[in-house]
Order: structure tokens, then C-alpha cells, then sequence
């Protein structure tokens, strides 16, 4: 597991150093923003912050949490909740 984040780690920072570099956005791919997220989960299960997460990715705080609530059921009722009307995206 410690590998694969390492991985991330160096990956996400590649991005970010590159797309500086050109003076233009990172583009991350589905996968990449996915182990984001899973990133995101280990570092708050270890009493870790999405600020803590996003400063270690490279990646805007505000583009992690976006990623986090894209990936996140909007209910445990399933992929369209009738007692919310909310729509899960994930």
C-alpha cells in the first residue's frame, strides 16, 4: 500500500511540475483522480486532513474535494435516492 501511494505521490507531483513548467492545468485521468481520493481516505483514517492530502498530492484542495464528492454515494439508498432525490454520481 505504501508503495502505490508513494507512486501517487511522485506521479501527482510529475503533473503538477510539468504543467507549471508550460503555464497550463494539470489533467488527471479518472484512475489518477480515484487513488486521489483513496489517498484522501488513508491520510483521513490517520487523523489527516483533506488539506493534508491535497498539500502531499500537489493538487488544489478545492479540486480534491471536488473529486471526493464526486466519488461519494449521495445516499446509502443506492444509485437514486427516493427519500432524497438526490442522484448518485458515483
Amino acid at each position: 500500500m505504501f508503495e502505490q501511494y508513494l507512486l501517487l505521490l511522485l506521479e501527482t507531483k510529475r503533473l503538477a511540475k510539468e504543467a507549471r513548467s508550460r503555464g497550463r492545468r494539470c489533467h488527471y485521468t479518472e484512475d489518477l483522480k480515484l487513488q486521489c481520493v483513496e489517498f484522501y481516505e488513508w491520510v483521513k483514517d490517520n487523523g489527516g486532513t483533506v488539506e493534508d492530502a491535497a498539500e502531499l498530492l500537489t493538487v488544489n484542495r478545492r479540486t480534491l474535494e471536488g473529486w471526493i464528492e464526486l466519488t461519494t454515494p449521495a445516499c446509502e439508498c443506492g444509485s437514486f435516492c427516493p427519500c432524497c432525490g438526490k442522484e448518485n454520481v458515483a
